[in-house]
């Protein structure tokens, strides 16, 4: 392998706030002048760390940075240099804000998701026939990035399983050399080397039984985690989402209230009902959210452990689709139907239970006072 390493491309140094973008000023306990290092690959020839940019990840210009999860990352990277370990419900944007992270500093990142037929030589390398018939080597993720000193996550840990997590031990000591087992050779990880773990639960296994294949995870796995950080659903960033979103999906005011006249929205304000026309895009946002709030509070995912629990929840990608969905089927009501259910079917009900189903086209009729058949 050659000794090319992401410590050759030279970094600029950029305020953290800045980086961050609208909201990246109300960080808790961190000063907005805050300076980082950003890899500067615009000063980059050599062709193999040409090659190397092409897994830095794209910038989500939509993504939110949330203050306290950024608070904690930057403890980690500052301080550790031992794994950090981010879980959360599903789609809460625990994979998004790594990726996000590396996006805006610059650094390319190796991936991978675990299962439980995920095997320790799928993470570190095998060999393989080549494309002239003979047995190559193919290094995994993790030697991949400890060679070129990058930073590897690990996707959906906890449904690997325990015996092979267990194997992950070595890698998981503060940059220590390890060895490649199929091929005997020793690697010592590139400074910039760090590991990222994420799943839906703390690796202690699934109470919410929303989360059937995860298990229970050894404790020598467990310990070597540097920093747990708890990714929730966000809260306001999920308001200023949607209002971009919908701004750039439906700029035209005339269409969008023409929509709202003829699927018959009412939405309850701090000023009274407002129907048709009158149901601003702040107040058919604002009627999205209570949507998202109902379903949230009755789900497994975010804690409801009442026998009749919803098994699914409006996760942060869903809203998005659900959103992205309205728009694209504005012109539902001239077909007779409400364009709000049509999409949220699309991005949602079509994979529940029935009842899950009823409850959820339930809530939306509640706060929108639309039924799914337009009269």
């Amino acid at each position: 392998m050659t000794q090319v390493t992401l410590n050759n491309v030279p970094k600029k140094t950029e305020r953290l706030a800045s980086m961050l973008g609208n909201n990246g000023k109300d960080v808790s306990f961190i000063p907005a002048s805050l300076e980082i290092e950003v890899y500067d690959w615009d000063a980059v020839t050599n062709k193999e760390l040409t090659e190397l940019r092409k897994i830095v990840p794209k910038v989500d210009q939509h993504y939110r940075f949330r203050k306290e999860v950024v608070r904690d990352w930057l403890a980690w990277f500052k301080v550790s240099q031992e794994a950090l370990f981010l879980h959360g419900p599903t789609g809460s944007g625990k994979s998004s804000f790594m990726k996000q992270i590396c996006a805006r500093l610059g650094i390319p990142l190796f991936q991978m998701t675990f299962s439980n037929d995920t095997e320790l030589a799928e993470v570190f390398g095998h060999y393989v026939l080549g494309a002239n018939g003979e047995t190559v080597f193919r290094y995994g993720p993790a030697s991949l990035a400890a060679k070129y000193g990058c930073p590897v996550m690990f996707d959906e840990i906890g449904r690997g399983n325990p015996s092979t997590v267990v194997g992950l031990n070595g890698l998981f000591d503060e940059g220590a050399p390890f060895v490649i087992t199929g091929n005997g050779e020793t690697v010592v990880p590139e400074q910039g080397f760090r590991i990222v773990v994420t799943d839906n639960t703390n690796l202690a296994g699934d109470e919410s039984g929303s989360y059937s294949t995860a298990m229970v995870q050894d404790k020598s796995i467990v310990d070597r985690v540097g920093m747990v950080i708890q990714v929730g659903y966000p809260a306001e960033e999920e308001r200023e989402l949607l209002s971009e979103l919908l701004n750039e999906l439906a700029p035209d005011d005339k269409a969008l209230l023409y929509w709202f006249d003829q699927e018959g929205l009412q939405v309850s304000t701090a000023a009274g009902v407002r129907k048709g026309t009158a149901v601003s895009r702040d107040d058919f946002i604002e009627g999205i959210l209570q949507v998202r709030d109902m379903i949230r509070k009755q789900s497994r995912d975010c804690g409801n452990q009442d026998a009749n629990a919803l098994e699914r929840t409006m996760s942060v990608r869903t809203l998005k689709r659900w959103m992205s969905y309205c728009i694209a089927f504005i012109g539902a009501p001239n077909m007779g139907q409400s364009a709000l259910h049509y999409a949220v079917e699309r991005a949602l009900t079509g994979t529940c239970t029935p009842s899950t189903k009823i409850a959820i086209h339930a809530m939306v009729k509640s706060v929108f006072g639309v039924s799914e058949t337009l009269k």
